[in-house]
């Protein structure tokens, strides 16, 4: 996970909260901000808005536990669905290799 949030003070909580966790954006599963982000990845909203994961004030042990909620419902389910995609696409190309043979086998 990643850090990105316009507020100072909530940024270096949360880099001491979770300090050994933390990657370079490119290398994270998903983004903490304290706001909407456009994003490819993930993004776990501490605010007080109504589509922010966590409502500030919050514990430490709060946080970690909003945070793996998160990880398993998102980020866990969207590797789920990069692997179908992936094994779809396999199988598809398989398909179609086979058709294209029994094609030429028969016209040839």
């Amino acid at each position: 996970m990643s850090i990105n949030c316009n507020s100072i003070l909530l940024k270096r909580s949360l880099e001491l909260f979770l300090s050994n966790y933390l990657t370079s954006g490119e290398n994270s599963d998903f983004i903490i901000s304290d706001r909407a982000i456009d994003s490819k990845k993930p993004v776990f909203i501490i605010s007080n808005a109504k589509n922010s994961n966590l409502n500030k004030p919050f514990s430490k042990n709060r946080l970690i536990k909003e945070i793996s909620n998160f990880y398993e419902n998102s980020v866990l389910i969207q590797n789920r669905d990069l692997k179908l995609k992936l094994e779809l696409e396999e199988i598809s190309k398989e398909f179609v290799s086979k058709i294209l043979k029994a094609v030429k086998e028969h016209y040839d």
